[in-house]
């Protein structure tokens, strides 16, 4: 439970610099549970998770348009905050060789404070009218390793391959307004890692 004088907040537009620009809301009110837990399956398998479930409101900002008008936004939803969160790993390790799965999810989140313009539904009936929305996703990550120092001689001597979204998941990871920015499609790299 976390309530905020004066927060900063992403007002959902870009500079021209395409940048986010901020600006401070009156208050806001962060609330929710983070759950946690880990468990070692065989001695050479783990499962570890957290799941966060949380509401994110102004529960006072104005917003000035122009010198005479202003919009309320108390009670919307800060943009940028989804409500879920969940990641989950699974790690087989043995022998130096070592696998890591990792699922996380991401819950829709808006991407502006009107909260896809709640308090105006009408706004929503225009043609070719942009949701301003960002879809929830999930996205997996692979990491294999081996650990060369055994053989080498070495204290450690790893060498890491790296996948993140291994299946490829089509997916804007974040927006602003009507500004959508896509993640990464699939990729991959080769690390080694040195202990001496």
């Amino acid at each position: 439970w976390m309530a905020f004088n004066d927060e900063i907040v992403s007002n959902g537009q870009l500079d021209q610099f395409g940048q986010p620009v901020t600006g401070n809301a009156d208050e806001t009110l962060h609330r929710g549970v983070e759950l946690t837990g880990a468990a070692r399956l065989t001695p050479h398998f783990t499962v570890q998770g957290n799941a966060s479930f949380s509401r994110n409101k102004f529960e006072r900002h104005t917003v000035f348009v122009s010198a005479t008008e202003s919009i309320s936004l108390d009670g919307n939803r800060i943009s940028a905050f989804p409500d879920n969160l969940a990641n989950v790993r699974a790690t087989y390790e043995q022998s130096g060789f070592r696998a890591s799965f990792a699922l996380r999810y991401v819950g829709k989140q808006f991407t502006d404070n009107s909260e896809d313009n709640r308090q105006d539904p009408q706004a929503r009936n225009v043609p070719d009218y942009t949701p301003l929305v960002l879809d929830s996703y999930s996205v997996a990550d692979l990491e294999l390793a081996y650990n060369l120092g055994r053989i080498l001689g070495a204290k450690r001597l790893e060498v890491r391959l790296h996948t993140n979204n291994l299946f490829d998941a089509l997916y804007e990871s974040r927006g602003e307004s009507t500004s959508f920015f896509p993640a990464a499609t699939r990729n991959a790299f080769l690390g080694l890692k040195l202990d001496l």
